[in-house]
């Protein structure tokens, strides 16, 4: 069977139509892709443990907030049960950006998309808060399941698509958003603008929102970070208790009462007087964070793999030493066995601390390999066994204007490539990728794909390298290859 043009692009980061060029390479990449399962020793990173108090910096006093912020009673949200019910009190729940939520409960896979509940399909967070209900962000607004019943508010909580949101542990929650951050306490929303979190150029983002011990709100933008006990907000920011800007990505608090705030370059913790910070090449570009039950802090970032912190050093799991599936770690969550479950741009992995057990689309139902949120309810679900889906192909026609080009090497890529790449090829160093060059009248086919999404590089000159890209050409197209099917691109003009 073939399915003509079928070409979806989604991304955790960036959507992606046109064609755009990326950095010099020389040879194409063979097939390849590493045993799910594969393991051995991670690095340790001792040199990188906790700096010294000297290093920290002072915090600033307390901002009070205006004494009527903005709130509102909220329109009704929209309900509905849906047939296929998951089990939230143990299951995780995998969102992706671009293809819905899946719900892995006892049962097995389930997905919940646009076409079955009150939801986008691009998810950025969600999570696991009491009386297990799960709350997630997403295109059309903020939904919260007890895994039957489904109910969607789609304005009140504030302004943009939110980002992340967390519970506040007496049934409401918070969200972060653009130019601000909400709280519904379960009757009404109450919003506080961005510029009670800070001042900076780039407040307006809002990153992340985490409750802390004593329930004290953390607020993340791109430029601060503030704290609010329920009366008046502190504000961490540049002259106030850091010395240069920071882009702030992440949250996360531990039973000890501090606070974890990941950047571009490392982590600061706070420790109730001091801004302490957290460096290295392993802690480069963090973007995700969650403290296991042991209490240790494992931080995700967009290239070094997954780090982990006992309170005396670190210690680094990465694909070239460990079970890891992809460098790119999107999200992190703990279940209540103490498993690790990590998001990453290239599968679905989960880590006992000694066996990692890897989902793909070509050996589970996952709905996506690009994994963007996570969240666990309970002791998780029971592990399904993998299973063997027999592979796709995918093929098409390079053209310039009317006439074929032979020739041409072009790639398939597991991961984003991007406009920029290291080593001989886009896809050079990725876990899963495939090779192939067009004939006299220009076809080209990848056989034998596994089931995915791939985005596709091709050198016309010899030289330089191209790619497909999707809407203002920032990132790429992924095109779907599903299990035992042919994917037909038609033609691709280079001329253009």
């Amino acid at each position: 069977m073939k399915r003509q043009g079928l070409a979806l692009l989604m991304s955790c980061v960036v959507l992606v139509t046109g064609i755009a060029t990326c950095g010099p390479a020389t040879s194409p990449e063979s097939l390849q892709a590493p045993p799910p399962t594969a393991q051995s020793q991670p690095t340790e990173e001792k040199a990188a443990a906790a700096l010294p108090a000297e290093a920290a910096t002072v915090p600033v006093t307390g901002i009070e907030a205006p004494p009527t912020p903005t709130t509102a009673a909220g329109t009704a949200p929209t309900a509905e049960l849906v047939a296929d019910a998951c089990n939230a009190a143990e299951a995780a729940w995998i969102g992706t950006f671009g293809f819905g939520l899946d719900c892995l409960d006892g049962a097995g896979w389930r997905l919940y998309s646009e076409d079955n509940a009150p939801i986008g399909d691009q998810i950025s967070d969600v999570v696991v808060c009491p009386e297990n209900r799960v709350w997630m962000a997403h295109t059309y607004g903020v939904s919260v399941t007890d895994g039957q019943a489904w109910e969607t508010f789609h304005d009140d909580w504030g302004y943009g698509q939110p980002e992340r949101v967390a519970c506040d542990g007496a049934g409401g929650v918070w969200v972060a958003h653009y130019e601000g951050v909400s709280h519904y306490d379960g009757s009404q929303w109450t919003t506080y603008e961005a510029a009670q979190l800070g001042s900076g150029q780039n407040v307006k983002l809002v990153k992340d929102v985490a409750v802390g011990a004593g329930g004290t709100v953390w607020v993340a933008t791109a430029n601060s970070v503030a704290s609010f006990d329920g009366a008046a907000w502190t504000v961490y920011e540049t002259g106030k208790g850091f010395e240069q800007d920071q882009y702030f990505e992440a949250l996360a608090t531990d039973s000890e009462g501090r606070v974890w705030a990941a950047h571009l370059s490392g982590l600061w913790l706070f420790d109730g007087t001091n801004w302490v910070p957290h460096e290295g090449r392993h802690l480069s570009q963090a973007k995700s964070l969650a403290v296991d039950t042991q209490g240790r802090l494992w931080v995700g970032t967009a290239s070094s793999g997954a780090s982990v912190y006992d309170g005396q050093g670190w210690v680094t799991y990465d694909r070239e030493n460990s079970g890891l599936s992809s460098n790119n770690v999107h999200a992190l969550a703990v279940d209540a066995q103490g498993r690790i479950w990590l998001g990453t741009e290239w599968g679905l992995d989960v880590f006992d601390g000694q066996i990692w057990q890897v989902y793909h689309m070509h050996t589970s139902d996952l709905a996506d390999n690009d994994v963007c949120a996570l969240a666990v309810g309970g002791n998780g679900p029971a592990l399904p066994e993998l299973v063997e889906k027999p592979a796709g192909a995918l093929s098409g026609k390079i053209v310039r204007g009317a006439e074929p080009v032979a020739g041409v090497a072009l790639e398939a890529c597991a991961e984003f490539i991007g406009p920029l790449f290291s080593g001989p090829s886009p896809c050079a160093g990725m876990a899963l990728s495939a090779a192939a060059v067009t004939g006299e009248d220009g076809t080209f086919r990848f056989a034998d794909l596994p089931a995915g999404r791939y985005g596709l590089a091709f050198q016309p000159d010899g030289e330089n390298w191209a790619r497909l890209t999707a809407t203002f050409g920032v990132g790429d197209k992924k095109v779907a290859v599903l299990a035992g099917e042919e994917t037909t691109l038609g033609e691709i003009d280079i001329g253009q």
